[in-house]
């Protein structure tokens, strides 16, 4: 999914970046002028904030505080406290083994459209951060923080410097390279397929002397319940866009008509929808461009066509819209992809 999408609805809990924030006497109302949100709409009730919306701020910050490498600092001076139950886990685990196990089960409480993957090759482990978004220069600085704070977690567990066998990153050099050597190690290669970072297993055995094993069952209680309340909420939303999507070319399909199918009132809905930084607009938007660019890319069909089976009596509104999202005319998506 490209960083254009406005149905983009992954999210992230940004505790360190809003840290960051506060201490440069940033508002929150500042913030949102810069991703086009209403404040209210940028960090929910649940202290989620959408992806996008975080990647852009990261990158704006950078720019601003002339901080090329804001990823790494924040990665430095992160505070356990930061990520929530996440954050406490790894005290909890028996060794670095449980704790990525953890990780791997629990990672979505803080985001939901970014994840680290465990891929082992023989006595080698390879740590990767995915991100779901194709923009490599907007998720440079994100890449940066995750993997920096893997690492140090790495060295928490090894109790002394400690650095992983090679380090990718999906993006090119950031200035001054240097930099990435206090975390990472001098072994480094940019524009690589994934951003990770290698290991051996048997780090997978170090434990913590200051762990805590007896309060995992209380940890990972609180945290079965974080999830299953995500999960509700993001099936509240797939099943939102799947009502949508059934009734895409239907022009009498507005917010009331949604919201009854949903058995609520329109005011429900829209608040239910802000608090995931969308409307009922951009998701139909959205549905409309996804299913235009799949119809462009997998079939030959004109552009006239594919507006009138979207809904679309005339062509120049549809064109209008896709260019609004995608920079770029349906004519021009398809040459781009075809070469």
């Amino acid at each position: 999914m490209s960083s254009t999408d406005p149905y983009q609805h992954d999210t992230i809990q940004p505790a360190w970046l809003m840290d960051f924030f506060d201490s440069h006497k940033v508002d929150i109302s500042e913030l949102a002028a810069v991703v086009n949100m209403e404040p209210e709409a940028l960090i929910d009730e649940h202290g989620n904030m959408p992806e996008i919306a975080y990647l852009k701020l990261v990158q704006w910050a950078a720019e601003r505080f002339q901080m090329p490498h804001l990823g790494l600092w924040m990665a430095e001076t992160h505070d356990t406290s930061q990520f929530g139950v996440i954050g406490f886990l790894y005290t909890c685990a028996s060794n670095f083994g449980e704790f990525c196990e953890l990780l791997l089960r629990y990672q979505r409480i803080i985001m939901t459209g970014s994840e680290f993957q465990f891929v082992e090759d023989g006595d080698l482990v390879e740590a990767r951060f995915i991100i779901n978004i194709d923009d490599v220069e907007l998720t440079s600085h994100a890449a940066e923080f995750a993997m920096g704070v893997m690492v140090d977690i790495v060295q928490t567990f090894s109790k002394k410097p400690w650095y992983p066998i090679k380090t990718c990153f999906t993006h090119e050099a950031i200035e001054p390279v240097s930099d990435y050597s206090n975390l990472f190690g001098s072994k480094l290669f940019f524009n690589q397929p994934h951003n990770s970072f290698w290991f051996e297993r048997s780090l997978f055995d170090l434990t913590l002397n200051s762990a805590t094993p007896e309060l995992l069952p209380v940890m990972t209680a609180q945290a079965n319940r974080l999830l299953a309340d995500i999960e509700e909420r993001h099936d509240f939303l797939g099943y939102v866009r799947l009502q949508l999507r059934a009734q895409l070319t239907d022009e009498e399909f507005d917010m009331e008509a949604l919201a009854k199918q949903l058995n609520m009132t329109s005011r429900t809905l829209h608040r239910q929808l802000n608090q995931l930084g969308l409307s009922f607009n951009n998701l139909r938007i959205g549905l409309i461009v996804e299913m235009a660019k799949e119809a462009l890319l997998k079939s030959d069909a004109k552009v006239t066509e594919i507006a009138q089976e979207l809904g679309y009596s005339e062509s120049s509104a549809f064109v209008r819209v896709f260019k609004r999202s995608e920079g770029m005319s349906p004519l021009q998506f398809r040459k781009f992809h075809e070469t």
